[in-house]
Formats: C-alpha cells, structure tokens, sequence
C-alpha cells in the first residue's frame, strides 16, 4: 500500500524512513512537472512558489506516508516537516533584525473598532 502510495505521488523511495531528508525538485512553472537544471537559476518568486509546492505535494505527502508506514515514528515524522520548514520558511537573525528595527520602522497606532 505505501508502494502504491509513493508512487502515485511521485515520492521519492525510502521516504517513510524519518531520518531521510526532503530533496525538492526545481520545477519550471506551478503546473508542469519539468525540473530545471542546477546550473539555470530560478527567480526569488519562482524559489517562492517551489517551496510552497513541495511543502503540499511532497513534505507532507511524507510526512502521512511516514505516519502510515510506522506510527510509532509519529514523533519523528513530524519532527522532519518541521525541520524542512525550519530551513526553507525561518526567518534569518539579520531579517528579524531588519523587520525589528525601531530607528527606520513607520510608526504605527493600534486601534480598537467595535462594530455591531
């Protein structure tokens, strides 16, 4: 069944093993399945959508089928997503840094709105 399951998502093999990393492919559009080669460089909105594609079509697709294949692993299945999004989606101590900074940021003012 997990056979099965892989294939037709196009999984890579040994993916419900908790300790096999996430490899993305590069693909050239949201809807086509053709990969880039390393040597071609993607625009940051193309790395953009890559990532967000193989968060849903591939992280989490290993993550039900490292679920389903041991659910003792759960744990350790979960802990993997959150460690590809940790490295694909965590935002860098200079960004936060940048975002963070009082000196250039526009002020602001909270305000409360009751609507009924």
């Amino acid at each position: 069944m997990v056979i099965i399951l892989m294939s037709l998502l196009g999984l890579p093999e040994n993916i419900e093993n908790p300790a096999q990393e996430i490899v993305c492919p590069r693909w050239i559009s949201e809807d086509s399945e053709a990969t880039v080669p390393d040597n071609v460089s993607l625009s940051p909105e193309q790395k953009k959508r890559n990532k967000l594609r193989c968060y849903w079509s591939l992280v989490k697709a290993a993550e039900r089928v490292c679920i389903r294949s041991s659910p003792r692993a759960r744990v350790l299945c979960e802990a993997r997503t959150q460690r590809w999004l940790q490295q694909n989606f965590a935002w860098t101590p200079t960004q936060v840094r940048q975002v963070c900074d009082e000196e250039n940021s526009p002020r602001f003012r909270n305000l409360m709105i009751n609507l009924r």
